[in-house]
């Protein structure tokens, strides 16, 4: 699927702001560089897949502006304006990466648009214009970051990253990809009126790959808010899981940290998504769902950490940014800290 109307070019008036020439003293919105997806295209799969996961030097941030998959799971929308929330925190967090060896893109955003469907379903043919736009940049070698919108974003992302291994004549990669959720919800609800919502991704993803192909790790699960018929899809699955209180427990990340290792070291690949509803509402207050008892940051980016440095990570998404819902910018700039660990190097 094209890119067509669905796809907007990045904007250079969201990174504008005051300068500083001193080169230690740059802020992102004097380093990012802008590119249009429409002037490129799938390159040569066989020569750029084994390159993916390895050593991230393009790095591309997309929007996904939709929060249709949240209207039908009847969540509280806003999402779709997300990914502008997103970037104004990120425009002002100072450079601590090496600008000679890593370059940080706008790549634009998708849009959901209802008029432009191509099939029965607008959110599926906005799901597919942004798994066109993965294939894209992961061919092109850019390692992704996608700043959502609703968790509906990640079986879009799923679909680009597993078409992007797939795309070699005859090729099925022996490498499984596996994925990383940091959720309250397993998100594996059935279809809505056969159609998918922000709950049904993972359910979408795992018909994809087939059950022996779907390894799913979901951390920060809440009893309170996934029910027991989706615990049993869960095990029926195959899914590992860490409750949120596990997390919050510091004592227990020595249990915890093994279990995350052992599923990494299974799989030759990393889908990391974030959804910003696993936090507590004290930290994340702009979301769809918000959490009076989710995990609190401080134990979430040493896990974050640990996910990354095995750099298998092929791309990740942050999902669920609801500005219209935000306090004093928390979620967005909570969020725009997912993003600067991503990417930054340790301090010397």
């Amino acid at each position: 699927m094209n890119l067509k109307s669905h796809y907007k070019p990045p904007d250079n008036n969201r990174w504008q702001g005051q300068g500083d020439p001193d080169e230690n003293s740059l802020r992102l919105r004097q380093v990012i560089q802008f590119l249009d997806l429409k002037e490129l295209h799938v390159t040569d799969v066989a020569t750029r897949r084994s390159q993916a996961s390895k050593k991230y030097k393009k790095i591309a941030l997309i929007g996904f502006c939709c929060d249709e998959g949240i209207r039908r799971n009847q969540g509280r929308p806003g999402a779709r304006e997300g990914a502008g929330a997103i970037r104004n925190a990120l425009a002002n967090l100072p450079v601590h990466f090496n600008e000679k060896e890593t370059q940080l893109f706008d790549a634009g955003d998708i849009l959901y648009q209802e008029s432009a469907a191509t099939s029965d379903d607008p959110l599926l043919s906005t799901q597919l214009v942004l798994s066109t736009a993965i294939q894209i940049l992961l061919s092109n070698s850019f390692f992704p970051i996608v700043l959502g919108g609703g968790h509906e974003v990640a079986f879009g992302h799923f679909h680009g990253i597993h078409s992007f291994l797939h795309s070699c004549e005859n090729n099925k990669p022996k490498e499984s990809v596996g994925i990383i959720n940091f959720d309250a919800h397993f998100d594996l609800r059935a279809f809505q009126n056969d159609k998918g919502t922000s709950g049904t991704p993972f359910l979408q993803i795992a018909e994809l790959c087939g059950k022996e192909q779907f390894h799913y790790l979901c951390l920060g699960i809440q009893k309170t808010s996934n029910t027991k018929k989706l615990f049993q899809t869960a095990k029926e699955l195959g899914v590992q899981y860490v409750f949120a209180d596990e997390i919050n427990e510091r004592e227990r990340h020595a249990e915890i940290m093994p279990k995350i290792e052992t599923f990494i070291q299974k799989t030759g690949f990393i889908y990391l998504t974030v959804c910003l509803d696993v936090f507590d509402s004290a930290f994340a207050p702009g979301v769809s769902a918000p959490a009076s008892n989710g995990l609190v940051p401080q134990y979430f980016f040493p896990i974050m950490r640990k996910i990354l440095s095995s750099k298998k990570v092929i791309s990740m998404d942050v999902a669920e940014m609801s500005p219209a819902h935000d306090i004093d910018q928390h979620t967005a700039k909570l969020a725009s800290l997912i993003f600067f660990n991503s990417i930054s190097e340790p301090p010397k």
